[in-house]
């Protein structure tokens, strides 16, 4: 089962001195421990930043020239995380949801659907949260989430002229590619491997949803959608975990399943703009902002037309679904939450900068699970990470 163990009991006889009296002349004490080798069951999340700040250089930290990016960075060091952790030997015992996030998450269309969440168009999977949902662990009820509409909200006037290439919709807000999707709890280093490799960078920062799906992958409420997802046939969670997520260790328990969560970005919430209900209302409008960047949309004569506009001035801004001290203030929630119930949490600031990596500071199980690095020290901060996963650990 994985495991090699070596068990001492020790025993110390002590004279007495009044006892004598009464007969009992000794008293001895036992003391026993098992050192044990090995691991038991494994969940984790690992929630990996896709930011545009992610293009950026690394700057490496001797002071040299940077010669890659932080996206280049990472794609090195979450494959090398994942090829450590999912050791042959460790076969049917660890998982990985893999998570990437940028403005939003990809659920894919499979954990969608499990969700019991309703398709309103075919373009993305990012599924838009109660604000209530970042005070709980579970995940809320399908009632009270909506499939979120695809758009891009970059702008598109550049130099004093529309980009109309930015119709080709090349960095939504729902990062919408297979390999950006949630991958859930998975032992296959070939398909996380294959995602992780071709990783981009798109729009903005919402640390607080990866760490929303984070929680939730590894909470016990998500085992029914979990077991759905191992009975399709094209999903890549394994038949061995449709039994998770374990239940949380009680207080009287070593509990037999580990929760981790690696939780790493380089930058702080930033807004998180969603489409205006007034342009998504209708099936029309969604498809039509689907396709074409919202600002340069809302210029077109086809649009006011849909709207019953006439005025070519009247241009209203993207509203913003979670502003960045709502998103601090969720993130905290969810990892103080994570930490009561037992669930082990990593964070990796990758020159985040100073309020960056102090959110991520108070969001960790202590100081020496946070990590703040510079990209090229990334891959060795992950490895060191994949070693405490696994490492020798004391029982009773």
């Amino acid at each position: 089962d994985n495991y090699t163990s070596v068990g001492v009991t020790a025993q110390l006889e002590m004279e007495t001195f009044f006892l004598k009296f009464a007969r009992i002349p000794k008293l001895v004490a036992t003391a026993s421990a098992t050192a044990v080798e090995g691991i038991s069951n494994i969940e984790i999340s690992l929630v990996v930043d896709i930011s545009g700040s992610m293009r950026g250089a690394v700057t490496p930290s001797d002071g040299s020239a940077s010669t890659s990016s932080k996206i280049e960075a990472l794609r090195t060091a979450a494959d090398s995380f994942v090829l450590s952790v999912l050791d042959p030997k460790h076969k049917d015992r660890i998982s990985i949801s893999f998570i990437p996030y940028t403005a939003q998450v990809g659920a894919g269309p499979d954990l969608r659907s499990v969700l019991n969440i309703p398709k309103r168009h075919e373009y993305s999977n990012c599924i838009e949260f109660p604000n209530s949902a970042f005070s709980s662990l579970t995940m809320p009820s399908s009632n009270s989430m909506r499939h979120m509409a695809h758009y891009q909200s970059n702008p598109a006037f550049v130099n004093g002229n529309w980009n109309t290439s930015v119709a080709t919709i090349d960095a939504p807000n729902c990062p919408n590619e297979p390999f950006e999707q949630i991958i859930v709890h998975s032992q296959n280093y070939d398909t996380l491997s294959d995602s992780i490799g071709k990783l981009e960078p798109r729009g903005g920062t919402s640390i607080f949803l990866g760490m929303k799906w984070a929680t939730a992958l590894l909470d016990p409420s998500m085992r029914p959608e979990i077991s759905a997802l191992a009975a399709n046939p094209y999903n890549v969670v394994d038949d061995v975990f449709s039994n998770r997520p374990a239940n949380y260790p009680t207080d009287d328990e070593i509990s037999p399943t580990k929760k981790i969560i690696v939780l790493m970005t380089d930058g702080q919430n930033s807004f998180s703009p969603t489409l205006p209900e007034y342009a998504q209302n209708t099936p029309q409008k969604l498809e039509y902002f689907a396709n074409r960047n919202f600002y340069y949309a809302l210029f077109s004569d086809q649009y006011r037309g849909i709207l019953g506009y006439r005025n070519s001035s009247w241009l209203p801004n993207l509203p913003s679904a979670y502003i960045p001290s709502q998103g601090n203030q969720f993130l905290a929630n969810l990892c103080q939450k994570a930490k009561d119930a037992g669930v082990l949490v990593f964070t990796v600031g990758v020159e985040a900068g100073s309020d960056g990596n102090d959110i991520l500071a108070r969001c960790a199980s202590s100081g020496a699970h946070h990590f703040d690095v510079n990209g090229d020290q990334l891959n060795s901060v992950f490895q060191i990470i994949a070693k405490q996963v696994t490492e020798l650990r004391l029982f009773q």
